[in-house]
């Protein structure tokens, strides 16, 4: 029962999941962009870590597989997310011949965490823990603009989400708009 309904936990269509993954983690969406622009004319290394709940993570996830982005994977790939679940966004810098020429790249890796779905007959390790699923990246490097352009929440425009009978109209230049009747 848990297989049939887990990938529908989030929304049935990818429409749907990309409106509820905005609607639960816009604020969260935001903060991660300000810190990728804030990385990018930073000086000095910068890592920021943020600590949130599963349903916030798999709406992240949701907005990053479908807000456009070229990624390696769908939300029908996606496991059951478990302890110690990350996603890494990491900002590459290339410097150019002169000072002034900075080149960025974003990839964006997954691990669902410390998870065996065969519990029951599971064995444990030396140390008698589940270990950790390695980190894969679901993006090769892109462009950072490009994965700005399509991450920003100012592509996304929310009108008082109280009341809201239509939600998730796209509009002609693929901003999401959610509209209150």
């Amino acid at each position: 029962m848990v297989t049939c309904i887990r990938p529908h936990e989030y929304g049935i269509s990818n429409q749907e999941k990309l409106e509820i993954g905005i609607m639960n983690s816009l604020h969260l969406l935001r903060q991660l962009v300000e810190e990728i622009q804030l990385a990018q004319e930073s000086d000095v290394p910068r890592t920021r870590l943020f600590f949130t709940k599963e349903s916030k993570m798999m709406c992240l996830l949701n907005i990053v597989l479908l807000c456009g982005l070229k990624c390696n994977a769908s939300p029908a790939n996606i496991p059951e997310l478990d302890y110690l679940t990350q996603i890494t966004f990491e900002l590459y810098e290339r410097r150019g011949s002169t000072s002034q020429d900075h080149e960025y790249s974003l990839r964006i890796g997954f691990s669902p965490g410390a998870h065996d779905s065969n519990m029951i007959d599971l064995e444990l390790d030396s140390k008698h823990a589940l270990s950790v699923a390695p980190r894969v990246f679901i993006s090769d490097h892109i462009p950072c603009q490009e994965a700005l352009i399509h991450l920003a929440p100012k592509h996304v425009t929310l009108v008082n989400l109280s009341n809201l009978k239509t939600i998730g109209s796209e509009t002609e230049d693929g901003v999401f708009n959610l509209i209150r009747e």
